[in-house]
């Protein structure tokens, strides 16, 4: 029984009633398709041709139940001649393995003539090679090797994300004071979410796990905490790994408590962190975390009944514990003005579940005259995600493994042998090409039913007219050309239309069947009658230009579909935060959020066209959010970034997302707050702490209407030049 995310296909005598030609065809298949989707496929198969036998990689040599030989293929004969028989120079390899078991043929293959031949048996064969098992181990140890480096490389990213984090808030401009204590808070902050999110890559991972578990839960063949409790419990070494880097790599660097008892407090944190949020992605299969915490000087003002959801984050405890540890150390014990000392002071000002009054902007322009100082700002709870219940798969009848794909494909050629018929009128090449220079995209995002298949092949046959369910058709000539592309219309219409247009072709009896005209008018002798290239014709109508327009739209189909996501978002959260009502800053923030939800999801497209594989996908984007999230200027302001690493200020994204969304809705506030101790203007305190000016919003503009052009653009570009299905 296969437990994991194996993915695996058996076969058994596929060969049976086929020519060997076809059985090579088959066999080729198979090999790409274990290349491409990382899968194993075992087949049975008697006497296969050389060819054949040369694409497999591994072989199990089977007599009698019992296994005389399992390892690699080029490794066999060197097994067998170990055993004492050789390949004759004018023989099969595949037939002389099968015969070499065979008591009736195993003497001619004897080949150490000093001694004596006797029968080798089959229990024989296997205890020699048990005694030689180090031909097969080699292949335990390249998959080990494969997963090491896989597990290597993850660590890898941890350590680069590690080295920038230090260079970020390196501790030659952390001071202990009240302005700097921010800047701690939020390196704490950022440590936790890295560490969280680290567990990511557990989602396609799981995800490919759930067929095998439902099937082997529902059969009752192992209870479902089989696999959850151990999975669980082999997270914890990999946990504790990844605490180890980060804090041994930025404790230190970033200038926390020197002290080594308070080492210990924070790499403890950060190591159940890691653990409890994989166990969080395993279970629900998809980040349903909340993360609320506030690591600015404004009083906290989460609403009463929203503290469920700070309670209930494991963040919350790690943020805790993290900061309790870092400013309760002597070197925050300094007693301030108020009789407290500064790690109090500045840990009372972000105390959780602190009675807060909250008023609106209308209430605040009524009390003029009145201290402005306590006034806070709140901030939104962050969507909690619910897993779909599992118990909804089960239904009657039969549920089909599926999975979405999407493949492109450019300048396509294929052939087949030729058909004995057709050698026989003539036809005198031995290859018959059936595609040529067929270029396209296809996504097919649901099971094709039997119903459906059948339908389709009636359609092409059957004398009665069946197309309610076809909406489009590609036709080629022999030879792969494609004569037509495009809708079918309702009764295949626009099909008809589309032929009789050209000259000479007849007219369509409405008494027909569609299929049938269209091949019969679009056959070699109707070409050969009419003197006409159908495929030529296709290539200079406006159906092939249509078509080619259809291909630029991959891009550009995403904007209305953004544009509703962001006029509901708008629509939703403007009015329930409570932004200042002002036509000229909603739409702004309209326009902020437009641009960053077009050039995220243009960016999720470019990250794929860069990636072989979905999972390589998933951790590359991971890795792109989380530098994203230390630049933004949030955990850390632009300002503060050092000179040298400021570049990687300007280059993210989502810098430019929050310059135009905050600058749009308070660069021009002047109402004065208290601003660690001293009153000070909204627009001064983003001037002076985030670098935020009114004045240059219009550039904030110009970079946000620039980002979707640029990864739009970086996606065409990589979507046509690379191919990773050539691997």
């Amino acid at each position: 029984m296969i437990v994991g995310p194996t993915k695996a296909l058996f076969m058994d005598e596929i060969s049976t009633g086929l020519d060997s030609s076809t059985t090579f065809q088959i066999v080729t298949c198979l090999q790409k398709l274990t290349h491409i989707t990382e899968s194993s496929i075992l087949v049975s198969l008697l006497q296969p041709a050389p060819e054949t036998f040369d694409l497999f990689g591994d072989i199990i040599l089977m007599a009698e139940g019992k296994i005389a030989y399992h390892g690699p293929r080029d490794n066999a004969l060197e097994f067998l001649e170990h055993c004492g028989f050789r390949c004759s120079p004018r023989k099969g390899i595949a037939d002389f393995l099968q015969e070499v078991l065979s008591k009736k043929d195993q003497a001619q293959y004897w080949y150490p003539k000093d001694q004596p031949f006797s029968y080798v048996s089959v229990d024989k064969f296997e205890s020699i090679f048990k005694e030689l098992d180090f031909m097969w181990e080699g292949n335990k140890l390249r998959s080990s090797l494969s997963l090491s480096i896989k597990l290597v490389l993850k660590k890898c990213f941890l350590v680069v994300i590690a080295l920038v984090t230090m260079t970020v808030f390196k501790r030659t401009q952390m001071t202990v004071d009240m302005v700097h204590s921010n800047y701690y808070m939020g390196s704490l902050f950022y440590s936790a979410i890295r560490l969280m999110t680290n567990g990511l890559a557990e989602l396609p991972l799981t995800g490919s796990r759930l067929p095998i578990l439902y099937k082997q839960r529902d059969l009752y063949f192992y209870p479902a905490w089989s696999y959850t409790v151990p999975a669980a419990i082999l997270k914890i070494p990999f946990s504790f790994l990844d605490a180890v880097l980060w804090t041994a790599l930025t404790y230190y660097a970033i200038s926390y408590s020197p002290e080594p008892e308070s080492f210990a407090s924070p790499f403890y944190c950060f190591c159940c962190t890691r653990s409890i949020c994989c166990s969080i992605f395993q279970c629900l299969y998809f980040a349903s975390n909340v993360s609320i915490w506030r690591f600015h000087n404004f009083e906290p003002s989460l609403p009463a009944w929203l503290e469920w959801g700070f309670w209930i984050s494991p963040l919350t405890y790690t943020q805790i514990g993290a900061s309790l540890n870092e400013f309760h150390a002597p070197r925050w014990e300094k007693v301030s003005s108020s009789n407290a000392t500064m790690g109090q002071q500045f840990l009372r000002s972000h105390a959780p579940g602190r009675s807060q009054t909250t008023i609106s902007h209308q209430r605040v322009s009524k009390l003029k005259g009145e201290d402005s100082t306590n006034m806070t700002h709140g901030q939104e709870l962050p969507h909690v995600g619910t897993s779909n219940d599992v118990s909804e798969r089960k239904k009657k009848g039969i549920v089909l493994p599926f999975e979405p794909i999407a493949i492109s494909f450019e300048n396509v050629q294929d052939y087949v042998d030729t058909p004995k018929k057709l050698r026989e009128q003539g036809f005198a090449q031995k290859r018959l090409q059936l595609l040529q220079d067929i270029s396209g995209f296809l996504e097919e995002k649901r099971v094709i039913t039997i119903e459906e298949s059948v339908t389709y092949s009636a359609w092409l046959r059957l004398p009665s007219e069946i197309d309610k369910n076809t909406k489009s058709l590609i036709l080629m000539k022999r030879g792969g050309r494609i004569i037509y592309a495009g809708e079918l219309g309702k009764h295949s219409s626009k099909l008809i239309q589309y032929f009789e247009e050209i000259p000479g072709v007849p007219k369509f009896n409405a008494n027909r069947n569609p299929a049938t005209w269209m091949l019969e008018v679009t056959g070699p002798s109707a070409e050969a009658q009419l003197g006409s290239d159908f495929a030529y014709l296709y290539n200079k109508s406006h159906l092939c230009c249509t078509s080619l327009a259809e291909r630029t739209e991959n891009v550009t189909i995403e904007i209305p579909y953004i544009l509703l996501q962001s006029l509901l978002f708008v629509t939703i959260t403007y009015p329930a935060i409570n932004f200042y009502w002002s036509a000229y800053k909603m739409i702004w923030y309209f326009y902020s959020m437009f641009c960053t939800l077009l050039y995220f999801n243009y960016f999720g497209m470019l990250a794929v066209s860069l990636s072989p594989t979905f999972e390589v996908a998933s951790v590359l984007t991971s890795l792109c959010f989380t530098l994203m999230d230390l630049f933004t200027g949030f955990i850390i302001p632009g300002p503060q970034i050092p000179k040298w690493r400021v570049w990687s200020y300007w280059i993210c994204p989502m810098v430019w997302s929050l310059k135009a969304l905050v600058t749009s809705q308070y660069g021009d506030i002047k109402k004065e707050i208290s601003v660690f101790g001293e009153p000070k203007s909204i627009s001064a305190f983003l001037k002076s702490y985030y670098g935020y000016h009114h004045e240059k919003l219009g550039v904030a503009a110009f970079v946000l209407f620039s980002l979707p052009l640029v990864f739009a653009l970086a996606f065409a570009f990589f979507i046509a030049k690379l191919n990773f299905q050539r691997r």
